[in-house]
């Protein structure tokens, strides 16, 4: 007792101790999981990817103090490994920048200022502006003593490019752009209708010039057919467009159906390239008819409202035969050229300087009274440009002033204070696309994606497959239901083996499971909802293929029937009414889950020479028939032999099919048949009085049962009454349970031939041909 008091103690002492040794939140300053937050998170949209296609996805940065720009993202496999700045990926996502402050400084001040570039490279000339002056109009000329290609200027060093030299035209790129998901065959038929743009979203290079082509055929007198290009500032059709001023008009017959689009500023990156008919025409009015391309589920093509800023709907499986064809160009700078003529969009530079001063409405990036604007130009090579008669005009104080100045500057490295309006410090979660890093494999396997940054690392298991295993939710369901279609045939081979291995019921099952994912579609999120199905495929048979297939017709010797049977060569000369046809297989079986399980499959074709009735049929097999699988119930079995029933008419095959996952062959196993009129001689003298003996031909055996006959019909009728007694008098105590049909394969047999439509007689009749006995069946028909 004192013994259990000192251990009581010591519990009580040891939780006091935990309880003060545990961290308290409020102490600490942190909860748990904020401690142990991981800045780094990836979602993807899809774990499996096709070969050399991008990740689709997003990598969350949880970001809580100022960053240098120069800081390194890496995203690496067991492969291969790509790097870059935080600077650079922020850039690609076109998001806005915000560095800490510090003051640019102007210096050396000139009207005309030259920059010299030995190879692609960037150099910085500024502005100097009052803070939150109402900025009215700038202008410039650029002259080039020797000429750099592809210049471009960043003005207030954001990460947007307001100005770039595309060049002269030369002529159409030959190689069209298509959409990602666009597989040029035809699958289906659609119609354009009135007040409607048909769309598909291209990724256009750099271009002024367009060449748009669409596949169409003119239904009616009227329609006049057009094309355009559609601007998506958030990237997303389902939020909205804007522009559809350049146009232009396509032919309405002809086998060239094409137009050209000349735009006054450049363009680049995403785009919606559609087609429509102008003019206003009743709503259900069809005006032309466009091929479709349906074979799979798309997120690149469109029907938009012709209402600017209304929002477009993704046709979710029909992509259109609409193309587009870019520019090519010389960018190489000319002698001179003014600012206005190569802005990115209209006043791009106006808007750059304001929006750096926090002229209306901005409210400016600029933190000092005096604004020195940053003005970032790069070349792709080496050259000498001259930049002169800058006109600056700006209202300061209700004063209109202007300038004329340039001035160099140098960008201090200083770190990254805010992204995309998020100041950093005050905690920020930047989402970023994973198609920026542009990752791609060429290889088909399981990989393990890693990004590393700022010591932190996170991952991401990926599969990458070919493009016709990556199915989208639809796609899969369609797929699933097929290929369940398939297996429950019940006159095919793999019926037979899916029921030996008892999956028959499991894929009913999962059938109804599948059909019932189909109301989710548009209601959950596509990746959500391919996981939900993958997940109830996983551990389903998928797939059944077939290898190393051997096939003979046996012949029986008489040193491969036992002497149990009977007479040996009796029994060989039997095997006349039958020829036997074995085929072994290897069988695997692939389950969803891509598991695999492989089997040796014994087939056996039995054929009547003429017509069989009543005969017996004993199967040899190497190995115990309590270890094989077979597709039809013997009527026993006793080791390794099985005995089946038979009535075939002459031509008539039996199938049987036997499973195992032993190593076997062709000749252990042996079909043997004894005819029902060549049953064994029977045997004076063996004291049992059988059927073909009486007691004239075989007193011994059968004299003894004439003189025990009258007692034995005294016998049996008082045991039937004693019987028939105890019986009523039990039935009342006793409530018997009502057997269960659940696992019957009769009636089950039954219930899924009615549920096909077929009749009882027809189902009674293909039983038989089993070698089923008429008075299961009529059981079985009882219990139904």
């Amino acid at each position: 007792m004192k013994e259990k008091k000192i251990l009581f103690i010591i519990a009580i002492l040891i939780l006091a101790l935990s309880f003060f040794c545990i961290p308290n939140p409020e102490l600490t300053g942190f909860t748990v999981s904020e401690a142990t937050k991981s800045p780094l998170s990836i979602s993807l949209d899809n774990t499996k990817i096709a070969i050399n296609a991008p990740i689709k996805g997003t990598l969350f940065l949880e970001l809580s103090e100022n960053i240098k720009p120069t800081e390194t993202i890496t995203i690496a496999t067991a492969t291969k490994s790509y790097s870059y700045t935080i600077e650079e990926i922020l850039k690609k996502a076109n998001y806005s920048i915000e560095y800490e402050s510090s003051e640019l400084n102007g210096t050396n001040e000139a009207t005309i200022k030259t920059l010299s570039f030995s190879n692609a490279a960037s150099q910085f000339l500024s502005l100097k502006i009052p803070r939150y002056a109402e900025v009215s109009d700038v202008s410039f000329t650029i002259e080039a003593i020797t000429s750099p290609t592809a210049l471009s200027m960043d003005f207030g060093n954001e990460g947007t490019i307001d100005w770039y030299y595309l060049g002269s035209f030369l002529a159409y790129n030959t190689t069209k752009i298509f959409s990602e998901d666009f597989d040029n065959t035809k699958e289906g038929t659609g119609y354009i209708k009135g007040n409607t743009y048909y769309c598909e979203f291209l990724n256009l290079p750099r271009t002024k010039h367009l060449t748009i082509a669409a596949n169409y055929t003119k239904l009616s007198t009227e329609g006049d057919l057009q094309a355009l290009a559609l601007s998506v500032p958030t990237g997303n059709p389902k939020i909205g467009w804007t522009g559809g001023s350049d146009s232009c008009d396509l032919p309405e017959s002809g086998t060239t159906k094409s137009c050209v689009i000349e735009m006054e500023h450049i363009i680049e990156g995403e785009y919606l390239i559609c087609i429509f008919a102008s003019g206003d025409y009743d709503a259900g009015k069809t005006l032309y008819e466009i091929p479709l391309d349906n074979s799979q589920e798309t997120d690149t093509a469109y029907t938009c409202p012709q209402e600017e800023n209304s929002i477009c709907t993704e046709t979710n499986f029909n992509n259109f035969f609409i193309s587009a064809q870019a520019g090519r160009y010389n960018n190489t700078l000319p002698k001179t050229i003014t600012a206005q003529d190569w802005e990115t969009f209209t006043d791009a530079v106006l808007t750059g300087i304001k929006y750096y001063v926090g002229s209306s409405p901005y409210n400016g990036l600029c933190k000092t009274n005096t604004c020195t604007v940053p003005i970032n130009i790069s070349v792709e090579s080496e050259g000498i440009i001259t930049f002169k008669d800058l006109s600056l005009i700006y209202e300061y104080n209700d004063i209109t002033q202007g300038s004329n100045i340039f001035y160099d500057v140098s960008i201090p490295d200083t770190d990254i204070t805010a992204i995309e309006d998020q100041i950093l410090k005050e905690g920020a979660t930047i989402e970023i696309p994973l198609e920026l890093f542009e990752w791609k494999e060429e290889t088909r396997g399981d990989y393990l994606l890693e990004i590393s940054f700022l010591s932190s690392t996170t991952n991401a298991a990926l599969s990458i497959k070919d493009a016709s295993e990556i199915l989208s939710a639809t796609t899969l369901i369609q797929t699933a239901t097929e290929t369940f279609d398939t297996f429950l045939e019940e006159t095919t081979e793999e019926y037979s083996i899916l029921l030996m291995l008892d999956k028959i019921s499991t894929i009913e099952q999962t059938q109804k499971d599948i059909g019932e994912y189909k109301n989710k579609i548009g209601f959950t999120e596509e990746s959500l909802l391919v996981e939900e199905i993958e997940k109830t495929l996983s551990e389903i048979p998928w797939k059944l293929t077939t290898s190393q297939t051997k096939s003979e017709t046996t012949e029986l010797k008489i040193t491969d029937i036992p002497e149990t049977l009977g007479d040996q060569k009796e029994i060989l000369s039997m095997q006349d009414a039958i020829t036997v046809k074995t085929t072994l297989k290897t069988i695997t079986i692939t389950k969803y889950n891509e598991e695999e399980t492989s089997y040796i499959l014994i087939k056996k074709e039995i054929t009547a020479n003429k017509d069989i009735e009543a005969a017996t049929l004993y199967e040899q097999s190497p190995i115990s028939f309590n270890e094989l699988l077979y597709s039809e119930k013997p009527e026993s079995t006793t080791g390794t032999q099985a005995e089946y029933i038979i009535n075939l008419k002459e031509g008539e095959t039996k199938e049987l099919y036997y499973l195992t996952t032993e190593a076997v062959s062709l000749s252990d196993f042996q079909s043997i048949l004894i005819l029902s009129e060549t049953e064994e001689a029977s045997t004076c003298g063996n004291f049992v009085c059988e059927r073909t003996e009486d007691t004239e031909s075989c007193p011994a055996d059968c004299e003894e049962e004439k003189e025990s006959l009258s007692l034995w019909y005294i016998i049996i009728p008082l045991a039937i009454i004693i019987f028939l007694a105890l019986l009523f008098f039990l039935r009342k105590k006793i409530s018997k349970p009502k057997e269960s049909t659940a696992n019957d394969p009769l009636v089950n047999f039954f219930k899924r031939g009615f549920a096909k439509g077929l009749k009882k007689e027809q189902l009674i009749e293909t039983l038989r041909k089993k070698g089923w006995k008429d008075v299961d069946i009529q059981a079985a028909v009882k219990r139904i």
